[in-house]
């Protein structure tokens, strides 16, 4: 059941999956508006944290702003079905060092950028 995500996964709502410091997913947790309607699961003692609601740009800006301001982990949109990607950028924003890293590494492998343009990260 964990390992499939089930609780979250029957439910048609867009899936976000946030890996940080056990230790920080109380912290995470709690800064959700419960107004959000989030229904979340965690794994690996807290280390991964599930989280599903159908307002999900809300919720995935507020798991991000979290992530930042602990500097702890990543927030990754892993399933969409409310058009969410069109909103948001499905992988945390790289920081501008990893960003330019990642941009050449791709465009070494793939110079005419074919492969999934844009899929992970605007621009690449």
């Amino acid at each position: 059941r964990i390992r499939d995500v089930q609780p979250l996964a029957e439910k048609p709502h867009d899936l976000w999956k946030v890996s940080c410091a056990p230790s920080d997913a109380p912290r995470l947790v709690e800064s959700l508006d419960s107004a959000m309607g989030v229904r979340f699961m965690a794994d690996w003692a807290g280390g991964l944290l599930w989280f599903g609601a159908s307002r999900s740009r809300d919720l995935g800006n507020r798991l991000r702003a979290v992530v930042a301001e602990l500097d702890s982990g990543f927030a990754m949109l892993v399933r969409d079905v409310a058009v969410t990607r069109d909103e948001i950028a499905p992988f945390q924003p790289l920081p501008a060092p990893l960003f330019e890293l990642h941009k050449r590494v791709k465009a070494s492998f793939d110079p005419r950028g074919v492969l999934n343009y844009g899929r992970m990260h605007s621009g690449i």
